[in-house]
């Protein structure tokens, strides 16, 4: 999350905050153990989440997501339009005042 960007969650009666570091390059170590990629056997080199294959991507192709992903930088970084890493990672990484 972009820096001082605050997230609340209520999950039962428990209340989580989450505050945005800005720091991208963490978030990207913190998060990737949750798609668990070593999961084996892996049929293919194409694995994604949990040893599930997945074709392999076209080089051409404009966006492939995982689902809530887009939707949860949507929200939190106020992002519109088709699905752009650069402007996706400049917004991740913007200071919050």
């Amino acid at each position: 999350m972009a820096l001082n960007a605050i997230d609340v969650l209520t999950y039962g009666e428990r209340k989580y905050v989450f505050r945005g570091t800005g720091n991208v390059e963490q978030c990207i170590v913190d998060v990737e153990p949750l798609l668990n990629k070593d999961v084996k056997p892996c049929a293919s080199e194409f694995c994604s989440i949990n040893g599930i294959q997945q074709p392999p991507i076209p080089s051409d192709a404009l966006f492939y997501g995982i689902s809530e992903y887009w939707y949860s930088f949507y929200d939190v970084l106020n992002l519109r339009g088709i699905y752009n890493h650069q402007k996706t990672q400049q917004a991740a990484e913007v200071t919050i005042v």
